[in-house]
């Protein structure tokens, strides 16, 4: 069928048309329809300004109710918990709006606490705090930024005066018979997840990725400093050294004058006590190795029994806050956050709360945690060598006249 020229014109102006009204859609901007919030946040979260999270659970109750119980969820006891509170309140709290009530700061607190204390992740502490986890994850660096900010003066400062070392000397003589000693090392290695931009930098010789965490605690169990490092800086082994001993001599810390041993004739340095993963020198004495005779085999049950309580502090500082156990998957800054404020509740809550023996005993049945790598290097120097032979003299002399 042949088309007319009067319907040629009509069919073709149609399709003009189409191509037109096509065209005109597709320059038109599309319009974004902006999602409507439905609530502000789910009924059962809410339901925790009800007395029905956890947080009120274990305030209201359980520390009326089952003081032991309240002091191993929050790892500590109730009055020491109040004094922390009253401590960060002033940092953590929030104003209330007219839309909701602010969580509080017992709440922020306490939340905080529980995911130190057992590593549990955010989600999980949604469910039983009843506080989303986009909250959760503002409100944890926030508070333990908060603690170690206010315990950090008081209870976890490093000593600036030849008498205040003096004090922790004499702690370390009376308690653990190891003269002229200022503190004992440890370190081990805490897990970090890897992260692509890190490289070999935290990679370390157990074959997992981690940061080197080391210690300097007095004869009492509290940290006086720590650091963290990367384990490309371990593989030189003087870990301590560059975080702390670097300043030895410019006496930025005031360590006492040497000084004689009771019956020596030799002077001294103060000293620190170490294991194998340290360097010796002068400030810092370290077992002997191989081929021990009675006279290195006495010196080093005197050095082991000191250096113990880092390794115990260590050992009570993760059994208490599990979290240093687990593979942390944060910012390193905040890996260094996390274990400063750790530290610093450790010191505060062994300060109030006093020391629990059963923990010296049960942590090793508990806690995993990588041992530093031995130290290789023979840069200890005559000096370092000639420090720890004295010692040693001292220690056979008083055994010989104990004998």
């Amino acid at each position: 069928m042949k088309l007319t020229t009067d319907k040629k014109i009509k069919v073709v102006s149609s399709i003009i048309a189409i191509i037109s009204v096509v065209k005109k859609r597709r320059k038109q901007p599309k319009i974004k329809m902006k999602r409507i919030r439905k609530v502000w946040s789910h009924d059962w979260l809410l339901q925790r300004d009800y007395g029905l999270g956890l947080a009120s659970m274990v305030i209201d109750e359980m520390r009326l109710e089952d003081p032991d119980a309240f002091n191993d969820f929050a790892r500590m006891t109730w009055p020491t918990f109040s004094e922390l509170l009253e401590k960060v309140s002033p940092i953590i709290t929030k104003q209330n709006t007219l839309m909701r009530e602010s969580i509080s700061s017992s709440a922020r607190l306490l939340l905080t606490i529980r995911h130190l204390a057992t590593g549990e992740n955010y989600t999980q502490l949604a469910y039983g705090f009843r506080i989303s986890k986009a909250a959760i994850s503002i409100i944890v660096p926030e508070t333990i930024n908060a603690i170690y900010w206010v315990l950090k003066d008081e209870f976890f400062k490093v000593p600036r005066t030849a008498d205040e070392w003096k004090i922790i000397a004499n702690d370390f003589e009376k308690k653990w018979n190891f003269p002229f000693c200022l503190g004992a090392l440890d370190g081990k290695h805490i897990a970090i997840k890897n992260k692509a931009d890190y490289g070999s930098l935290y990679y370390n010789y157990r074959g997992f990725h981690s940061v080197i965490f080391t210690a300097v605690v007095d004869a009492n169990y509290n940290f006086l400093h720590i650091n963290i490092a990367s384990n490309e800086r371990a593989n030189d082994t003087a870990i301590f050294t560059e975080s702390f001993c670097d300043e030895i001599p410019k006496n930025i810390y005031g360590f006492p004058p040497d000084d004689y041993l009771e019956g020596s004739k030799k002077k001294v340095p103060f000293v620190f006590v170490a294991d194998d993963a340290f360097q010796l020198s002068p400030r810092v004495l370290k077992p002997y190795e191989k081929r021990l005779s009675n006279a290195n085999k006495i010196f080093n049950n005197r050095l082991n029994r000191a250096r113990s309580v880092a390794e115990n502090a260590i050992g009570m500082l993760a059994n208490k806050f599990q979290i240093i156990q687990k593979e942390l998957d944060l910012p390193i800054d905040r890996v260094e956050k996390l274990v400063l404020a750790s530290s610093a509740l450790h010191n505060f809550i062994l300060q109030r709360d006093g020391l629990d023996s059963q923990l010296i005993e049960s942590w090793r049945e508990e806690v995993s945690l990588t041992d530093l790598q031995i130290c290789q290097s023979n840069r200890s120097g005559d000096e370092g060598r000639m420090v720890r032979n004295t010692f040693a003299e001292y220690f056979n002399k008083q055994n010989d006249a104990v004998q």
